[in-house]
């Protein structure tokens, strides 16, 4: 079952909630629909995304990245040197800059700002 960001419409779709066995935005999806008296097409997690306010998508986005930093066995470094210092055998710990929120909220901004840029259905 796929989660988070990558969810598809099935996953805010009141249907799914009863055991739903129909592929999203197919035939049998709508009649289940419709049947059921859902008069709307939920929308992908990335569709809710792009017509959220500026604010909530930060938000969403902070939350989303910063269960990978810190969470866990999982982390999220920055490399500080370059990476032929690992062939060289040079390398050590104190090469890699652990992330934090600051570093996820660049992440965010600039992903926000590159979705403006290239989308015209980006707010």
């Amino acid at each position: 079952m796929r989660t988070g960001l990558n969810a598809g419409g099935c996953e805010n779709c009141p249907v799914n909630k009863s055991g739903c066995d129909a592929m999203y935005r197919g035939s049998r999806c709508f009649a289940y629909r419709e049947r059921a008296g859902v008069d709307f097409d939920p929308k992908t997690n990335i569709e809710a995304l792009r017509n959220a306010e500026e604010d909530e998508v930060r938000s969403i986005l902070m939350d989303y990245f910063c269960q990978w930093a810190s969470c866990g066995d999982s982390y999220i470094y920055d490399l500080t040197r370059v990476k032929a210092a690992f062939a060289i055998g040079t390398m050590s710990f104190d090469d890699f800059v652990e992330w934090d929120e600051s570093r996820i909220a660049e992440l965010v901004d600039e992903f926000i700002e590159h979705n403006k840029a290239y989308s015209s259905d980006w707010k």
